[in-house]
């Protein structure tokens, strides 16, 4: 189990799979915890990217936590570039509203 706190909104996570380039990485959209939901990234092998889904992880899980020089090393550009779009925008406000 993931302990509360240790996954936000934003975070790249690497779930692993054989092979790993088959493996599902997503950028993790919103949290109700135990359940987080990601929008995966297609992969250079895939046929079609995957679909918004909800992980429960309250579960064991192999999955981990990626950094922006992890993401480069492992991931081809156009991938990379992938993450970028996927990755929530923050929200903007008005401070004098």
């Amino acid at each position: 189990m993931i302990e509360k706190g240790i996954i936000k909104v934003g975070d790249v996570i690497f779930v692993y799979s054989q092979p790993p380039e088959k493996a599902m990485v997503a950028v993790v959209q919103s949290i109700d915890y135990p359940i987080i939901h990601v929008d995966p990234i297609k992969r250079a092998e895939a046929k079609k990217k995957p679909k918004e889904t909800d992980l429960d992880i309250s579960k064991p899980i192999p999955l981990s936590l990626w950094s922006e020089d992890q993401a480069r090393q492992f991931l081809t550009p156009a991938e990379v570039t992938r993450i970028k779009k996927a990755k929530p925008q923050p929200k903007a406000f008005d401070m004098f509203a």
